[in-house]
């Protein structure tokens, strides 16, 4: 059964490759401790707290806020091949991580990104589990929803239907194509935060999210 872990893994195997990872504190654990992250030439790892965790979670006050991690990473003079990122689980926050790992990534390079298309609509629920141990996708897949929908067919991207849905997009290879993405990113985070965007509606298999299974030969193939 493929993982992000193992996704993340293939497309490494290859080449030298170099890793972000950009998570929540409650968020990717599972893919930190799978990875075999000393297969990369270069790895970082990023960890933040949300406003809810900092809000619920006194552990959380030492962990930077969206704001403080967008502007550490931004100091990282290095460029990733590959971006895992598992936000906590909201629409605004997974929005703002991707704008941040695109910011990082190379031409032609591959962002990945955890809980895009939960099946089970109780981990779909907008209510935070009082125990983490348990799954819980939130609204991340409503981001992922939102932004596949209004991609046009110059991009590349497809949903591994496993994981909870594994998200995974290709940066253009030219640099008018990677801002014009980076500005479409930031314009659905706007329109999100101003209350402009609508709450997705959750389809088994939407056309947009290029929903493919484990074994279909695009995810073998993928570089």
């Amino acid at each position: 059964m493929i993982t992000a872990d193992t996704f993340v893994h293939q497309i490494a195997r290859d080449t030298a490759s170099s890793l972000i990872e950009i998570v929540s504190f409650s968020t990717g654990a599972d893919f930190s401790i799978r990875l075999p992250v000393r297969g990369f030439a270069h790895h970082s790892r990023f960890v933040y707290a949300s406003e809810f965790q900092k809000q619920q979670n006194n552990q959380c006050s030492k962990f930077s806020d969206l704001a403080e991690l967008a502007l550490q990473i931004k100091a990282v003079r290095a460029k990733f091949d590959i971006a895992f990122v598992d936000p906590w689980h909201d629409v605004k926050d997974s929005f703002h991580l991707i704008e941040i790992a695109l910011t990082r990534l190379r031409l032609g390079a591959t962002l990945v990104m955890h809980d895009c298309h939960p099946r089970n609509a109780e981990l779909r629920s907008t209510s935070v589990p009082e125990i983490f141990s348990q799954p819980w996708c939130g609204s991340t897949w409503a981001g992922w929803s939102l932004l596949t929908q209004s991609l046009s067919q110059g991009f590349s991207w497809m949903t591994i239907d496993a994981d909870y849905g594994i998200g995974v997009l290709k940066i253009p290879e030219t640099w008018v194509q990677r801002r014009r993405l980076l500005r479409h990113v930031r314009s659905l985070s706007q329109r999100w935060s101003s209350g402009d965007l609508p709450m997705p509606d959750w389809s088994s298999d939407p056309l947009h999210l290029h929903l493919v299974t484990p074994t279909d030969p695009l995810v073998g193939t993928w570089t």
